[in-house]
């Protein structure tokens, strides 16, 4: 059995640490800044997890450890996790062209796997496209959704540079899809939630009536908005999934064990392969920078009516998980603030 490293043996109170991070959340609160739910683990002992505000104002619902949200984003590095196990069964190889596995698809035999997951691949990402707003309210099917996309030009000729693309994302999707024989959702349930047991995590169908699902608003200067309507098979394996920070903790634990990807996987998806911006690196649907000094391996998350965050400090294997059914929330600041709480680095309460 391997030994979990003690908290208390990190850092010298951790009581003092819980009551800074409370009166933290408090401030936030008061200035209708934050809904939510957070959890912080230190070691494999959880300092704090906790639901703040309303998973549903309509109907007072309490946030609670076990909320779930959309992770937006947050979805990629499951989706990464899907293709890097695919290569582990022997079923593809990430430095293939995308020809191989979609013999159709416009500039295939340009564009490697590789760079699909690093960002690199030139394929404009449909999220920015003017008439997006005229999808967001139906469903759409993935071959309909990479249809939409797939026909422009590219960017620039793949390689040559980063520019964060959903759009490759989805055409990940696929290859997973055609690859595996499963769909998305099911592929990811049978190699990474069940072995897991997240059991909280999961595709987000729309039709689907989920326990203990939050609803998504914004703030205004004056009120809470009910954020506007976003079918989430548009989002895809970019960011269609939900998740507890519970599960979420589950998830970033296991980064440190072998439960599902091999070390030779997991070292291919931290590897910083390419600079997103001045010392910030992008690996395989993870961002590696380094913050207080220390090594942090994170991504964040946002979709109508929610935003998150998960961030890894793996050298002193701290997780920082903050999820949010408030679109208004500053979720980046927020995470490193808690960051700050925990490494005993300055911050200011929020005002």
């Amino acid at each position: 059995m391997k030994a979990m490293v003690n908290p208390k043996n990190i850092f010298n109170d951790s009581v003092l640490l819980v009551k800074k991070m409370e009166t933290y959340f408090q401030a936030l609160l008061s200035n209708n800044h934050f809904m939510g739910s957070v959890l912080i683990d230190c070691g494999g002992e959880i300092l704090l997890s906790k639901g703040y505000g309303m998973a549903n104002l309509e109907h007072d619902v309490l946030n609670l450890p076990f909320t779930k949200f959309r992770i937006g984003s947050i979805t990629k590095q499951f989706t990464a996790t899907a293709i890097l196990k695919l290569q582990e069964q022997n079923l593809l190889d990430v430095n293939n062209s995308l020809a191989i596995y979609l013999p159709e698809y416009p500039y295939g035999s340009q564009i490697t796997v590789h760079q699909l997951l690093n960002h690199t691949a030139g394929i404009p990402s449909y999220t920015s496209f003017e008439d997006i707003k005229s999808k967001t309210k139906t469903g759409i099917e993935l071959d309909e959704l990479i249809a939409y996309f797939c026909d422009r030009s590219l960017d620039f000729t793949p390689g040559e540079r980063f520019s964060y693309s959903n759009s490759g994302y989805v055409v990940l999707t696929k290859i997973i899809e055609v690859v595996s024989d499963l769909s998305y959702a099911d592929y990811l349930q049978k190699y990474i939630f069940e072995p897991l047991k997240m059991a909280d995590s999961g595709y987000d169908f729309a039709q689907t009536v989920l326990p203990n699902r939050a609803t998504g608003y914004t703030f205004t200067s004056k009120e809470y908005q009910n954020a506007d309507f976003f079918d989430i098979s548009l989002a895809s394996g970019a960011g269609g999934l939900y998740s507890t920070v519970e599960d979420l903790n589950k998830w970033s634990l296991s980064l440190y064990t072998d439960a599902v990807l091999s070390q030779v996987s997991r070292d291919a998806m931290f590897a910083p392969t390419v600079e997103e911006e001045e010392k910030v690196y992008y690996g395989y649907g993870w961002r590696i920078e380094t913050q207080y000094n220390r090594d942090c391996i994170s991504h964040n998350g946002g979709i109508e009516g929610f935003v998150a965050h998960l961030a890894r400090y793996p050298q002193k294997r701290v997780t920082i998980i903050v999820l949010s059914n408030l679109a208004t929330s500053p979720i980046l600041k927020i995470e490193k603030d808690l960051g700050a709480i925990v490494f005993g680095e300055s911050y200011e309460l929020p005002k």
